[in-house]
């Protein structure tokens, strides 16, 4: 069948097979897509290729995070090694150029509620050292914005995420999820 829309979505299923593409990425005429739960298709090349090089990682959990810091995106995955499917795909701020995240694998490790000096940030989770995954940065003790839209190299080596989503890492994925960073 290839891709296909209902009402304002499209989607990829297989000829023959029955089903639709779900929890994965998939290449359409040369253009890398990612299919979430729903089976809706979004185009996005970056998070095509995080999730193909997934599959060659490992985790102590059921969770894996994969971080593109050149171009900033976190893709999440579930499952184990060869088996990882998408759990969300989101934009992040990653490090600007003269303190850039850390590239590599690693463990995540401590979490908390809260950190800053004449600013706040919430919900951390360690990548390594001071490097964290954490909200955007907000007034110092309060819930006021102060800091610009995602999808930028701008930070000091952490990654920021929306509140929402820095939360839900926070809340749901443990200490010992393999991070991966990379370009």
């Amino acid at each position: 069948v290839g891709k296909f829309k209902v009402g304002k979505s499209y989607y990829y299923g297989y000829k023959g097979k029955g089903y639709i593409v779900r929890s994965n990425a998939v290449k359409v005429n040369g253009k890398g897509y990612w299919a979430g739960s729903s089976g809706v298709l979004h185009r996005d090349d970056i998070a095509y290729r995080l999730i193909k090089k997934a599959q060659g990682y490992r985790s102590d959990t059921r969770y894996l995070i994969l971080i593109d810091i050149d171009n900033p995106r976190f893709v999440l995955m579930q499952g184990s090694r060869g088996n990882w499917k998408i759990k969300n795909v989101w934009e992040c701020d990653t490090g600007a150029p003269s303190t850039p995240t850390v590239r590599g694998v690693y463990k995540m490790g401590i979490k908390g509620y809260s950190f800053g000096h004449g600013y706040t940030c919430y919900y951390y989770s360690q990548i390594l050292g001071d490097y964290l995954i954490h909200t955007r940065i907000y007034q110092e003790g309060t819930w006021i914005l102060n800091d610009g839209p995602l999808g930028r190299r701008c930070s000091q080596g952490c990654v920021r995420l929306a509140t929402p989503n820095a939360k839900w890492v926070w809340d749901h994925v443990p200490s010992g999820t393999t991070i991966v960073t990379t370009t």
